[in-house]
């Protein structure tokens, strides 16, 4: 297991970077184990600006404080809270904004509760599809659609704070411990038992370690997010972990079924920031990307697998023919899922201008596993002239 991040979240217009930046290389050596990157989440900058140039000026000093510093992000400079139709404007000048910067994320958020913001929706496609055409497409790692996410989620780029007063969040880098822990079970009480066993094992060492960071600098630790969170190799999978738990091939009937188990299993931690269930990002995740590229796996079963635990439709690589009608219509059917579910879920989509179905990407991060670029059914949705839609039965089942 390793710490992907030590988040913290409060309003830098309101709080001394030097002190966060001293409280982060603090926490970056205390834990004893890797902590791969150290970030800041701003408060959504709904209503902050009058124009696009005090907007990327603004971005631009937090890419600046993070280049010369040891920050290695800085998020939450979106509308992580539910926009109204004055905020939208922000979302016309994100590419400007990303195109400036280097370490800066941005996000906006399209269902809040039952209510889908079909507005702000189409012009989320349609930043996607303008960030295309930035570093060959990579400039969508650090935007995202948010549907019912709350505040002071320590993964980029869901992440925005809740307040000025800051707080921390750790978001965990944990598939391998799956891995390990099914491989030599033979029943799927032995697995749950043996997974909830070593997350609450590790858990213990960095919950003292943040209660003593907590005490020494005054910033309040919320927690962690349990989520299996995976990394490029194929021993920090979580579609080998599945796999390893009984699974012939990921994506194949059952898949379904073992995702809820293992979200299920995950949520009994108790854990109450960001997601704290499974992610199932394409480009993340060797596993995932070797089942897209063997036919197992397809945006529809991702799709559903959001519905018990996933994360929505994470680092998914489309290509370049991709419309705006197309994207939207895949956001407004991850925002259907999450207002009827009351579930966070989020898009981030990898439009790739010289990329066709079936081709390669090829991404140099480290970060990243390659994968094929995936199909996907093209948007013949209706262009409908409402600025939201509400669902009228949207009790929690």
């Amino acid at each position: 297991m390793k710490i992907r991040s030590v988040t913290v979240h409060t309003d830098l217009e309101r709080h001394d970077w030097d002190a966060l930046e001293s409280f982060l290389d603090t926490a970056r050596k205390e834990y004893g184990i890797e902590v791969q990157t150290v970030r800041v989440s701003t408060v959504p900058q709904n209503g902050r600006f009058d124009d696009a140039s005090s907007a990327i000026d603004a971005a631009r000093r937090y890419d600046d404080w993070a280049s010369s510093s040891t920050i290695d992000y800085v998020g939450g400079f979106g509308l992580g809270r539910y926009p109204s139709a004055d905020d939208l404007a922000f979302l016309e000048w994100v590419p400007d904004i990303l195109s400036e910067t280097s370490h800066v994320f941005s996000n906006c958020q399209l269902a809040w509760g039952g209510t889908i913001n079909l507005r702000a929706t189409r012009l989320c496609a349609r930043t996607v599809r303008a960030l295309s055409s930035l570093e060959d497409g990579f400039a969508n790692l650090r935007f995202a659609g948010l549907y019912n996410c709350q505040p002071d989620n320590p993964f980029f780029p869901t992440s925005y704070a809740s307040g000025d007063v800051p707080n921390f969040s750790l978001a965990l880098e944990a598939a391998d411990l799956a891995i390990d822990a099914f491989t030599s079970c033979d029943s799927l009480d032995a697995a749950r038992e043996a997974l909830l066993a070593v997350v609450r094992d590790r858990y213990c060492s960095l919950l003292s370690t943040s209660l003593a960071l907590e005490e020494e600098f005054g910033i309040a630790f919320y927690g962690a997010d349990f989520t299996l969170a995976p990394a490029p190799a194929e021993t920090d999978s979580i579609a080998c972990a599945l796999e390893s738990l009984g699974i012939r091939r990921f994506g194949a009937h059952g898949t379904l079924f073992l995702s809820a188990f293992l979200a299920d299993a995950i949520k009994s931690l108790g854990g109450n920031i960001g997601f704290s269930g499974l992610m199932y990002p394409v480009l993340e995740d060797a596993g995932i990307a070797r089942r897209v590229g063997d036919g197992s796996l397809s945006i529809e079963s991702l799709m559903l697998y959001s519905a018990v635990c996933g994360t929505g439709l994470d680092c998914i690589p489309l290509p370049g023919a991709t419309s705006e009608d197309d994207l939207n219509a895949l956001m407004l059917d991850v925002a259907g899922l999450s207002a009827r579910l009351h579930k966070p879920l989020t898009t981030r989509l990898f439009p790739l201008t010289e990329k066709r179905v079936g081709e390669m990407t090829e991404f140099e991060f480290p970060y990243f596993s390659n994968a094929v670029v995936m199909a996907h059914k093209r948007g013949h949705l209706r262009s409908f002239a409402d600025d939201e839609v509400t669902f009228g039965s949207n009790e929690k089942r």
